[in-house]
């Protein structure tokens, strides 16, 4: 649940419209792309620890 909440702040999906367009454009690409870079690992982390919760609680 930590990685997926690390993952929406990190994409800029807990901001507002007015504040995600002024990072985008007074943001270095070699960061976003770093920042985007560790949102889709953490999400992919996220996910793949509810999937297997989800998993094991079914089969017990």
């Amino acid at each position: 649940m930590h990685f997926l909440l690390l993952s929406a702040i990190l994409s800029g999906s807990l901001g507002s419209g007015d504040r995600l367009r002024l990072n985008y454009a007074v943001e270095d690409k070699t960061l976003r792309k770093t920042r985007i870079n560790f949102h889709l690992s953490a999400f992919l982390i996220g996910f793949t620890n509810i999937i297997f919760s989800l998993v094991f609680f079914y089969f017990n």
